[in-house]
């Protein structure tokens, strides 16, 4: 859920298809409206991931690369989950993330009525609306009026009103919108077909928590089911707090005990890495808005499609999984409201408030006793009780 210029200006829902672009597999030269950014012509020499033998545009778990926008059915898709077009496509990664998350779903055959999906830190995003006209059902979760983006990708006006924040028409009966944080899924085992998590675990308070989120995840994704990431993967060796270097995406996979759906494709075309977007000097709105630059880590969105071991049977039907919804939603409820002392003195340590940031990190009242009130010294260095 980071920078999302898409519901906010016409030109960044500007997705036609550039046929001249498409006509030579997508290697013509930039058209002038991309050259907004300087170009970094040493950007390659500081690369710091796993060599790839060729590029794949066609991948799923990949980095993202303008050259996927010239990938078969890649702009069609990208402008029916956007639902509008015109006449360029934008290199923006956000559409790129959505697109490639669906692209997975349609391989994989998730685009089916009876499906269940789950959407993890989601906020608003038009992915859940535009899946409730594929899908039998949609939980659209998030800590919806109490996290840093509260007062836009994550406004807890959503749960009063969800037609607000729809980008088009879709089916109310199916979305399921939930106060809930992503650490703590009060969901049973088993009960949807897949999980999304675009562009938010990299939000959750570091490695720890992530796998937390992820495991999560893997156990309330059926046998067979996806779960699908999008994150921010750093190129250069240098990872921030939000940032993952390739060995640590690694190391969740790993852990979470997923298996990834193919190998990770590491390519990256020249074209891609001749322009990079300064987050302090640069307005979010310029494009390509692929590479990005914030202090030393230079990143961009990875997608990683994961899949959990078994075979995929029918889904639950719609009374029971309305049922576990129902539930699950009254447990997130109780949770919320009833914070337990020790998360209370911690937050007002000394008489001191902390910061929302650190806030959003211990929003669900469990996470205290299980993580030893966080170690502090380990996870928030520069504070000193």
């Amino acid at each position: 859920m980071s920078e999302s210029p898409l519901s906010s200006s016409s030109h960044a829902l500007d997705l036609g298809v550039n046929e001249r672009a498409l006509a030579d597999g997508g290697t013509t030269a930039h058209p002038e409206w991309v050259k907004t950014l300087p170009r970094v012509p040493y950007l390659k020499t500081y690369l710091r991931i796993p060599p790839a033998r060729s590029l794949q545009p066609e991948a799923l778990c990949k980095l993202c690369d303008v050259e996927d926008w010239a990938a078969p059915g890649f702009l069609a898709r990208a402008k029916d989950v956007l639902g509008e077009g015109g006449s360029e496509p934008v290199f923006h990664r956000k559409i790129w993330e959505f697109t490639k998350a669906l692209t997975a779903l349609e391989r994989g055959g998730f685009l089916e009525d009876s499906r269940k999906c789950l959407s993890v830190a989601g906020g608003h995003e038009r992915i859940s609306y535009y899946l409730t006209r594929h899908i039998s059902r949609v939980a659209l979760t998030d800590i919806y009026g109490d996290s840093s983006f509260a007062t836009d990708e994550a406004s807890d006006r959503i749960l009063q009103d969800p037609s607000a924040f729809a980008p088009y028409a879709f089916d109310s009966q199916r979305l399921r919108i939930l106060k809930m944080n992503a650490l703590k899924l009060f969901f049973p085992k088993n009960t949807f077909d897949f999980a999304l998590c675009l562009s938010s675990i990299e939000h959750f308070g570091g490695m720890r928590s992530a796998l937390r989120s992820l495991r999560e995840m893997t156990r309330v994704v059926r046998p067979g089911g996806y779960v699908i990431l999008t994150t921010e993967c750093s190129l250069n060796g240098f990872a921030t707090d939000e940032v993952f270097l390739p060995r640590q995406l690694s190391h969740l996979i790993r852990k979470s005990g997923l298996q990834l759906v193919e190998p990770i494709n590491w390519g990256l075309s020249d074209r891609t890495l001749t322009y990079l977007c300064d987050m302090k000097r640069d307005s979010t709105s310029q494009l390509p808005h692929i590479n990005l630059k914030l202090l030393c880590s230079v990143f961009t969105s990875i997608c990683l499609v994961l899949k959990k071991p078994g075979e995929l049977l029918d889904s639950l039907s719609e009374g029971e999984w309305d049922q576990r919804s129902q539930e699950a939603a009254s447990q997130a409820e109780r949770a919320w409201n009833i914070p337990s002392p020790g998360l209370t003195r911690f937050l007002t340590h000394r008489g001191r408030v902390l910061s929302y940031k650190i806030r959003e990190r211990l929003a669900c009242q469990d996470l205290n006793r299980d993580h030893r009130m966080f170690s502090v010294a380990e996870r928030i260095p520069h504070y000193r009780p």
